[in-house]
């Protein structure tokens, strides 16, 4: 967020949003390639075999997904009272300034 706010010149809710349309687009692509798999297996006469590692890695990057926004949900990391005051050794804002 403090990379896109910093790049952009845009306030930190500006920046969010962008992050939150970032994700939602690349979740509706997942989706919608998601949904064309079954017509391309057919179309490339796909035997059980190779369908089943098909759907075995789709399954495994909707749990991937998931297990990261459960992650998100739950850590401290992203909690606004869990964020090191600015004048704390290490704060992501020296990181993110120009030099």
């Amino acid at each position: 967020m403090l990379i896109i706010q910093r790049e952009q010149g845009v306030s930190e809710q500006r920046a969010i949003g962008h992050i939150t349309a970032m994700a939602r687009e690349h979740v509706e692509r997942f989706l919608n390639l998601e949904h064309s798999i079954p017509a391309l297996c057919r179309e490339l006469r796909l035997n059980p075999g190779q369908t089943g590692h098909e759907h075995r890695y789709t399954e495994g990057m909707r749990h991937w997904m998931r297990d990261c926004y459960d992650w998100e949900s739950a850590t401290a990391r992203y909690r606004a009272d869990s964020r090191l005051p600015a004048s704390g050794p290490g704060h992501l804002e020296e990181l993110a300034s120009p030099r």
